[in-house]
């Protein structure tokens, strides 16, 4: 999960420099850490008898998430041409996704 996040914060800042191939790389690498860990947290954490359908949930999930990608994409444009403001709040949100794993890191030292 760590690794998930810190490629996430990367992605982020790639996106806000003007950078489109550091931005591709971190965007792939994202995703599949991003799909390698969801079918990993389900299996370890849930009974095996509700894999699928807990899978098949996560994936309608992000099924609508997608399928609202256009109309959440025109209202960003609306909102802030440049992108500049939306991105620099994703970046703050992603940083926040590090706190969780690195409270469990120091909590497992101790």
């Amino acid at each position: 999960m760590l690794t998930t996040s810190a490629f996430a914060i990367l992605l982020s800042a790639s996106i806000i420099i003007p950078s489109s191939y550091a931005s591709l790389v971190f965007e792939v690498l994202t995703q599949v850490f991003v799909n390698g860990d969801i079918p990993t947290f389900l299996a370890m954490d849930f009974p095996q008898k509700h894999f699928g359908k807990l899978f098949g949930l996560t994936l309608s999930l992000v099924g609508a998430v997608s399928l609202l990608q256009y109309a959440l994409f025109k209202l960003a444009i609306a909102v802030d041409p440049t992108f500049y403001h939306i991105n620099v709040g994703l970046l703050v949100a992603v940083c926040l996704t590090l706190v969780h794993p690195l409270m469990l890191f120091v909590k497992q030292k101790n």
